[in-house]
């Protein structure tokens, strides 16, 4: 069975690992339950496939893990960059290459 051109297993696996996200943050309004619903399984959704090609990983063995990864720190991400300034990314970008 598909939904929105994936398995069973890999919404099954999102859907776990949102509400294993869930049930271990801190103070979530009913509001914010629907944001990080939201953004965990847009996550998934949108950008498994686009991590397994950047890191030439195989779908078959990784496709349903990255989704659970993306899943849980998607929210995350999502907010990173919306606040990121030209001054965090010049002191990540000096993180990354070690300077």
């Amino acid at each position: 069975m598909q939904l929105l051109g994936q398995d069973i297993k890999f919404w099954i696996v999102v859907g776990g690992a949102t509400v294993f996200k869930i049930m271990t943050s801190k103070n979530m309004s009913p509001t914010r339950v629907v944001v990080t619903i939201v953004a965990a399984v847009l996550s998934a959704w949108a950008f498994t496939g686009a991590v397994l090609d950047l890191f030439s990983l195989n779908p078959d063995t990784y496709l349903i893990p990255v989704a659970a990864l993306l899943a849980l720190t998607g929210e995350s991400f999502m907010r990173w960059v919306i606040e990121l300034t030209p001054e965090k990314a010049a002191d990540f970008a000096r993180k990354l290459r070690g300077k």
